[in-house]
Formats: structure tokens, C-alpha cells, sequence
């Protein structure tokens, strides 16, 4: 009970009435001025302050002072403990304050997922990185959760040049999430693009190549470069076969040595040393080495040398200063071939390739001293005391795969021409022989069945001459030009015009009458029942008539066509009443060579020059005669062709005069003429 100094009050019995006077009276103590009055200033009033709870018992008022109690526990009751925020969003790396009001006594924060989001002891929030996490409230045994959502933050990444070629970077990235750094991109001449470093001039912190690093901000990266040396690796293909190389690289780099590209004959490449003699550090094919300023000598491993070594063929070419050097559309011979006396060389297929021979000296190191015979379409001859490479080529030069070499080797010919000689003085000359060309030509339209017919019907003619071509589809016709323009009845306007025989097939060709081309006898006269004639009714009235079939390849252009026209003459029987004559050498030697029936037929080569002494070797070698222009020919050539037991014929005698006369006491045994009856009057001069 409080009461005021100097005041007295009596307590009435135990019990709820006791309790209530009690309260009354410190309420009135707690409000000393009511309505601005003061009870209390005099002393009676206190007295009749005590008597009041009495008073108010004693009428009944108890219960409602009771009411009054319980309003007032009501008001004063405990409020329930809540959480500041159920849901939180917040950006990465940000934070945000949590607090449990109304809670008794000690509270424990905790994450259920610290990755996304922590929290301190005092439910301070942090935001880690992107996702959801539940910050978790105990407080008396209860649970207060807060979802929190974060929300991803991006930086910017910026990669600079320094200088260097290469554009600028941006990198956006996700703060927390590692970012890795180009291998390549930029570069500066000279230099090698080393790394990236957070200041321009290489002073803070370095960041390597192709690694992963976390960046807190908005960062820029200067690239970063080092100063290279310059070194050169020389190769030299060591009297070798092989273009010598200048390979470069800079300090740090690794240069890789060829594995291939060099050869020497009867050798292969092995190696590469600092030493031309090998006996400096080795360097092994196709490996990489960090080489400075050095010359590689490339080493060779000598080989069994082959038993045919002119069809031993490499991938190789040369130059004009005798180097050699890959290459895939020349082959030629991986070793030398020594020509200890005079060797024919040549193809077996004119039609698809060509043959070379380059020459050198012969020693143990040969040295280049040039061609011997450049890209040809026929065989050659190679002088004795040299040694020789062989090169072969096809005639479209297209490249050549590793896989046809083989087979093409097998065309390369290589034997010795056992040509022997024999003295003029005294020596038994050949009968004469004369043949009229392309038939009874001055008379009758010529390289007909009539001309043909006409010519067999002269005494004194020994052979008839005539042309033969195949056309489209190598059916073989009698044609002296390329077209039919000429001798035939085609018109300017007609689609085979200008087409070549090789180029229309037979019944297009067959369909044309002959016209004639004589002045003052049949120019443009069109013979309705002649048309071009086959081989097959040449070579009939040659038999017929018993006269040499002096037959001239003259357009032929495939192996297949040349093929038929040796079947056709073995067929009719003509193998041996037939010369076949060329300026195409090359289809001489396949006649020869190659295809069945072949050597059983005569050969004589046209030439429109000079004859030196390799050409009659190797006309004797192929037992083959030589058929010369009249005016660009003379007798030496005729001794000499003698001396080699060559057959000599002369063309086109068109009349008698003593230049004819003299080739012919000389030994031009075979005589072509324009007209057959000149045959008469030369024969005069054959008596003589």
C-alpha cells in the first residue's frame, strides 16, 4: 500500500475488497490533480479520501470496479511475434535488413542456401549470387521465414588492344561467375601476343591466355606483347634433286622440317644435318626443332639401284638452272642412266604422253649440263659418255596421281641401238622405185577408188600413195586434209563445214560426193558415184593390182584408230606389200613396238629438215627409211643414209630435172611422183 507522507489508512479484511481499496487509493495518489484540483492540499480532505472504498462497497458498486480489471488486463496483453518482410527481392552483392518483432528472449538466424544468400546474427540479408534461398527466423521454439529472390548483377569486360591489331573486346559477365580470357585475337607485326595485364604498361596485375578469372567489377585488360628475333633456317637439297627452301621463325617458335621434297639418284632422303657431310647434329624428316640462324644439309640413304632404272619414276621436275623440285604433273627417273654407247629411249604411247631427256657428266656427282632432247612425241637417241635423266609427262599435262606411276613406267623404252655402218664405195644401190601420188592424181580426182584404180594400171608404178584418217567413231577413210572443204561437195553453210574428219563420224562423212579439183580437167565437177573411199577398198586394188600400199598416217589421232589400221592391212594380206609413212615418228615406233603385226610392215619416217647423224641411228635401230622433201634434200645426206643401210626415198617429183636426176644416182631409191606418166622418162634415167 503507498500512501502519502504524514497520511494513515486502515487496510480492510483480506479479500478481493481489500485488494480493491488498495488500488483506488494509489490511483489516487498517481493522479494528485483532478480537473485541476488538488485533494490533497489540506489534510481533512485525505480522511475523507479513506472512507470512499467503504463507501463504495457498502452501495454495491464492487462489480463494476471488477469490469474495470479485466479492460484493463485485456489492453496490456502480449502482441504475437512477425517477421519485417515474408518476401525479399534483391540484385547480387546488395543487402537488406531483417528484424522479428515482438519476440521473447534470443533469436538465431539461418539460409538454406548460403550460396544465394546470407545472414547475419542480427538478420542482416546479403545477396551472393542468382537464385532463391529462405532466411529462417527462430525465435521460442518457432519458425519465421523470409523468402529471398536474387537477382543476377552484370559486369563488363574490357579487352583492349594496346596498340596491336585486333578490335576491342566487351565481355559481359555475371558477377561471381568466372570469365575466360582469348588464346587469340590480337596481335602486333614483330611481336608475339603474350597476356593481359590491368595496366597499359605491364605493371599490374598479369592475366594469362585461355585461363578463368572472377572479376568483382567493370574491369579493362591491356594485351600485353614481346618483342620477337627474327631467325632463318636455310635447306639445301645437297646435290640433290629438290628446290632449296628459306624457312622463317621467330624466337619461341618451333619450325617443322620437310619430310619430302628432295631426292637424289639411287638415293632417298633420310635426314637433315648442319653439315653438308652429315657429320654434324642430325635433325629427323617432318619433326620440329627451335632452330636459330642455321643451313640444314638434307642426307640421303643410297638404295639397290634398279634393274630397269628408266622406269624407276619419281614425282620430280627441274629447272633451268638444273634444280630440282616437286612437282605432280612431271615423273622422271630417281637414277641416272649411263649410256656407256648409243641407247634408244621412247614411249610405247605417243598418243596420251610425252618424253625428255635432260644430260649430264658422268661422274660420281654428275652436273647438269642440259637438255638432251626437250617434250617429244617420238624416241630419241642419247649420246655415249653421259649420264641421262628420263622425264615423261602426259600431252594434256595434267597432274599425275601416285597411283598410275607404275603402270606408266612400263611405257618407258630404253635400249642400246646396235646401229652398224658400212662403206658407200663400191656398195650395191637399191632398185628404184616409183609411187604415184595419191593415185593417178593429175588425171583423176585424187584418193579415189578411180585414181587409185587408174595408177594400178601403169607398168612402171611400183606403190600408190594415199592418206588415211579415222573419223568420230575409228572407222578408217582415205582424206589428204583435215576437212572435207576441199575435195568434196560440202556447201559453206553446212554444220560439218569446218569440222575436221576426226571430228564427223563415218555415215556423216560417207555422205559427200567427191569433187573434183583439176583446172581444165574437173574442177568443181561432183562425181555422183564416188564418195570418200574406206582403207579396206585402198588396200583391195593395191592387192588387185600388185602394187605397194605407200600408205601415209595422216590423220590418225588414238591409239584405237592405229590399232585398226594395222588390223585391217594384216586382214587384207598386206602386211608385207606395205610401207606405212609418217611425219608423226611417234606412231612409227607404236606400229614397231607395240601392236601385233606391226613389224612385219615397212616404215618410213617424212622429214621436212635436215637429217643429223643421232636420226639415222635411230632410224636403223627402228628399221625404218627416211622419206625427205626433194628441195630441202642433197646427196650427202643420201651417203649417209647409205653408210646406215636407211632406205632413202625423195618427194614430190613433179618433172625431170638433173637436181632429181643427181639424187637419184646417188641412191634416193624411192621415188614419189605427181604425175605417173613421168614414170617413163625416169625410168630412162634409172638405165642410165
Amino acid at each position: 500500500m503507498k500512501l502519502l507522507k504524514g497520511l494513515a489508512a486502515n487496510l480492510f479484511a483480506a479479500g478481493p475488497f481489500r485488494v480493491e481499496c488498495v488500488r483506488i487509493e494509489a490511483l489516487i495518489e498517481k493522479s494528485k490533480n483532478i480537473h485541476g484540483v488538488d485533494f490533497l492540499k489540506k489534510r481533512k480532505d485525505s480522511k475523507k479520501l479513506l472512507i470512499l472504498p467503504a463507501a463504495l462497497l457498502a452501495l454495491g458498486l464492487a462489480q463494476p470496479v471488477q469490469a474495470a480489471r479485466r479492460a484493463r488486463v485485456h489492453r496490456v496483453a502480449k502482441k504475437k511475434a512477425v517477421l519485417s518482410k515474408k518476401r525479399l527481392q534483391l540484385l547480387q552483392g546488395k543487402t537488406a535488413k531483417l528484424t522479428l518483432k515482438n519476440g521473447r528472449g534470443k533469436t538465431t538466424w539461418t539460409s538454406s542456401n548460403k550460396k544465394v544468400a546470407k545472414v547475419t546474427s542480427k538478420g542482416k540479408v546479403k545477396a551472393i549470387a542468382a537464385g532463391t534461398a529462405k532466411i529462417v527466423a527462430k525465435n521460442s521454439k518457432k519458425r519465421y521465414t523470409c523468402t529471398v529472390k536474387v537477382t543476377a548483377a552484370k559486369r563488363v569486360l574490357t579487352l583492349a588492344s594496346n596498340d596491336g591489331s585486333g578490335r576491342r573486346h566487351k565481355l559481359t559477365f555475371v558477377l561471381g561467375k568466372k570469365v575466360t580470357l582469348p588464346e587469340t585475337g590480337f596481335s602486333r607485326e614483330g611481336y608475339k601476343f603474350l597476356n593481359f595485364n590491368a595496366a597499359t604498361d605491364g605493371k599490374g596485375r598479369s592475366y594469362r591466355l585461355a585461363r578463368a578469372y572472377a572479376f568483382k567489377k567493370n574491369t579493362t585488360l591491356w594485351a600485353q606483347y614481346h618483342q620477337l628475333v627474327d631467325y632463318t633456317v636455310n635447306i639445301d637439297a645437297n646435290q640433290g634433286f629438290g628446290q632449296n627452301a628459306v624457312l622463317h621463325e621467330q624466337e619461341g617458335q618451333r619450325v617443322t622440317l620437310p619430310d619430302s621434297g628432295f631426292s637424289k639418284p639411287g638415293c632417298v632422303l633420310d635426314s637433315f644435318n648442319d653439315k653438308a657431310d652429315g657429320t654434324g647434329k642430325k635433325y629427323r624428316l617432318g619433326e620440329s626443332y627451335a632452330l636459330k640462324n642455321v643451313t640444314l644439309y638434307a642426307q640421303y640413304r643410297r638404295e639397290p639401284i634398279s634393274p630397269e632404272p628408266e622406269r624407276d619414276l619419281g614425282l620430280w621436275a627441274i629447272d633451268a638452272s638444273g634444280n630440282f623440285y616437286p612437282s605432280q604433273k612431271q615423273l622422271t627417273t630417281v637414277n641416272f642412266i649411263a649410256a656407256d654407247q648409243a641407247k634408244y629411249v621412247g614411249l610405247d604411247d605417243y598418243f596420251d604422253y610425252q618424253i625428255m631427256a635432260l644430260k649430264f657428266t658422268n661422274d660420281l656427282n654428275p652436273r647438269y649440263l642440259g637438255v638432251q632432247m626437250g617434250w617429244s612425241t617420238h624416241g630419241f637417241i642419247l649420246d655415249p659418255g653421259h649420264k641421262y635423266l628420263i622425264m615423261v609427262r602426259k600431252s594434256n599435262q595434267a597432274p599425275f596421281s601416285q597411283a598410275e606411276i607404275p603402270e606408266i613406267a612400263k611405257l618407258v623404252r630404253l635400249e642400246n641401238a646396235n646401229a652398224k655402218t658400212q662403206s658407200t664405195s663400191g656398195l650395191a644401190k637399191a632398185p628404184v622405185r616409183f609411187i604415184a601420188h595419191r593415185g593417178y592424181s593429175t588425171r583423176y580426182p585424187e584418193n579415189t577408188t578411180l585414181a587409185f584404180e587408174k595408177a594400178g594400171e601403169e607398168a612402171g608404178v611400183w606403190g600408190i600413195e594415199t592418206d588415211v584418217a579415222n573419223t568420230a567413231d575409228n572407222q578408217l577413210l582415205i582424206l589428204h586434209d583435215q576437212s572435207l572443204a576441199r575435195t568434196t561437195n560440202i556447201q559453206a553453210d553446212d554444220p560439218n563445214y569446218g569440222k575436221s574428219i576426226n571430228e564427223l563420224t563415218f555415215d556423216q562423212a560417207e555422205s559427200y560426193k567427191i569433187k573434183g579439183v583439176l583446172p581444165g580437167i574437173d574442177q568443181d565437177h561432183v562425181y555422183d558415184n564416188l564418195h570418200l573411199p574406206t582403207l579396206r577398198q585402198y588396200l583391195d586394188i593395191c592387192k588387185k593390182s600388185g602394187k605397194e600400199a605407200f600408205l601415209e598416217l595422216k590423220n590418225v589421232n588414238n591409239m584405237t584408230a592405229l590399232k585398226e589400221v594395222v588390223k585391217e592391212i594384216s586382214e587384207a594380206g598386206m602386211q608385207e606389200h606395205t610401207t606405212l609413212i609418217s611425219f608423226n615418228l611417234g606412231e612409227l615406233e607404236e606400229v614397231r613396238n607395240v601392236l601385233p603385226g606391226g613389224k612385219e610392215i615397212a616404215l618410213m619416217a617424212i622429214y621436212n629438215r635436215q637429217l643429223q647423224e643421232d636420226d639415222y641411228i635411230y632410224l636403223s635401230h627402228l628399221q625404218a627409211g627416211a622419206d625427205r622433201n626433194k628441195d630441202t634434200t642433197n646427196v650427202d645426206e643420201i651417203l649417209a643414209a647409205r653408210k646406215y643401210g636407211v632406205d632413202y626415198g625423195i618427194w614430190t617429183v613433179s618433172h625431170n630435172d638433173a637436181a632429181v636426176d643427181d639424187l637419184i644416182k646417188n641412191g634416193a631409191d624411192k621415188v614419189t611422183l605427181n604425175d605417173a606418166n613421168l614414170v617413163s622418162s625416169m625410168s630412162a634415167v634409172v638405165e642410165n
